[in-house]
């Protein structure tokens, strides 16, 4: 999948597939952007730096492959909260993954950068989790947050309409550790994608992944002009952007 799914009114952006040996800021630095030359790592944006979709779908399957082995070895051990959220993770990354294929069949692509973006949250999320070493922070936080989620679902339908719901339920131990924890609240806040990306010397991949996708899910004034023309068939329809994979 080319690293930026760019929204339906710009061209598509891609990397070259090298590893990125060096990272060095551009000079000048171009205001408000962290511009970055890179050996390996160019962005791409013509239609003919892409590979053929058969190429992408064998890499889609040995990534898919790769992740099933490394959650079949994970299943033999018991997990901490670290190894849980990476393992959780990588599952969440392959179903993502097999996603985006089919949307893509489906010449829903707008729906395909809206998973994209998602999967670019949970990298700059788990790379920013293993800088600060904040997992079992994250994990209370995460705890505190959804049981949040379901007192209020449970205020609003009634406790007793909740209690035997999958997702509502609680049970006295985790009654107790939610008290425990609402007396010294877990302190975390999601990470800023354009820092995470600096820090990682990857701007390119905000700059020409993250931030693009971000359109896919905060609504453009735009938003489902291509779906349009494509469900009703109507001429003249605009020329749209290329969609290679």
């Amino acid at each position: 999948m080319p690293a930026g799914l760019a929204t339906r009114n710009l061209p598509f952006v891609s990397f070259g597939t090298g590893t990125i040996r060096q990272v060095v800021p551009a000079t000048p630095r171009q205001k408000g952007c962290d511009t970055l030359h890179t050996r390996d790592a160019m962005a791409k944006f013509r239609e003919e730096d892409y590979q053929p979709i058969s190429a992408y779908d064998e890499a889609f399957e040995a990534m898919r492959g790769v992740i099933l082995m490394i959650l079949f070895d994970f299943a033999r051990h018991e997990c901490g909260a670290k190894i849980l959220i990476i393992r959780n993770f990588l599952a969440r990354t392959s179903r993502s993954l097999a996603s985006i294929r089919q949307l893509w069949e489906s010449e829903d692509f707008q729906s395909c950068g809206v998973l994209y973006r998602c999967l670019l949250e949970r990298l700059f999320t788990l790379s920013e989790l293993q800088h600060r070493d904040e997992f079992e922070l994250f994990e209370k936080w995460s705890f505190v947050w959804q049981c949040k989620y379901q007192d209020r679902a449970r205020k609003e339908i009634g406790s007793l309409e909740c209690n035997d719901q999958v997702g509502f339920s609680r049970s006295p131990e985790e009654s107790a550790r939610l008290s425990d924890l609402k007396r010294n609240p877990p302190k975390w806040r999601r990470p800023a994608a354009r820092e995470v990306a600096r820090r990682m010397r990857l701007s390119q991949l905000y700059w020409f992944g993250y931030d693009p996708a971000s359109a896919q899910i905060h609504p453009m004034a735009n938003d489902g002009l291509e779906d349009f023309f494509r469900l009703t068939g109507l001429q003249p329809a605009p020329e749209f952007p290329s969609a290679p994979v």
